[in-house]
């Protein structure tokens, strides 16, 4: 039958019955998407490379601030997802976008559980890094050499720390590498203790 033969209400039921088709199949895409951030105040390297499990047996990798991972229709329900620890970052932040979709998360474990649902919009889980901060360290002088002599002066320079214990009847002092610590020179009659006192800063 020619669509001219059609009345007008026909046409367009037959056009809606089209439409809704379509609209069901779109909401009906149960995607989910996975993408990795660096944080702003510690950050991490963009292209740096993390690994990632999806509900314990799909693997894949993703670089900061590189292309999100897309899961098509990958199931209605929660998904759990897992990011393999990586050498001197830390996992700073999850967040899930829509926030109702987010089942729970775990810095520590660097673990999300965010569900999947029947809807146009996907759910976006965001893993955000940050560096670890690496430790600042220094050295002082031990407060008593090995014979129970208190420190008396210390002085340091761009290569090693010096420490005195006894100025009368005798002078003893100890030398110490500035950048390790260990013992550089024993003027102590032998009683200088072997490494300085390391004091860090995170």
């Amino acid at each position: 039958m020619h669509l001219s033969n059609l009345s007008p209400v026909r046409v367009l039921g037959a056009l809606l019955g089209v439409v809704l088709a379509l609209a069901a199949t779109v909401a009906q895409a149960n995607d989910l998407i996975v993408c990795k951030k660096s944080s702003s105040t510690a950050p991490v390297p963009a292209g740096t490379s993390f690994s990632f499990t999806l509900d314990g047996t799909t693997t894949f990798s993703l670089t900061v601030d590189g292309t999100c991972m897309q899961f098509a229709n990958v199931g209605v329900g929660d998904h759990i997802i897992t990011e393999a620890a990586n050498s001197g970052t830390v996992v700073s932040a999850i967040t899930v976008t829509p926030g109702d979709r987010l089942g729970g998360s775990d810095l520590a474990s660097r673990t999300v559980t965010a569900e999947a649902v029947d809807d146009p919009t996907p759910t976006t889980v965001t893993f955000v890094n940050a560096a670890n901060a690496v430790p600042s360290c220094v050295f002082v002088c031990p407060p008593v050499d090995l014979a129970g002599r208190s420190l008396i002066v210390y002085s340091n320079s761009n290569s090693q720390l010096f420490c005195r214990y006894q100025t009368v009847p005798n002078d003893f002092f100890c030398k110490y590498f500035i950048d390790t610590g260990l013992l550089k020179q024993d003027h102590d009659d032998g009683f200088c203790p072997p490494v300085a006192i390391p004091t860090c800063n995170p």
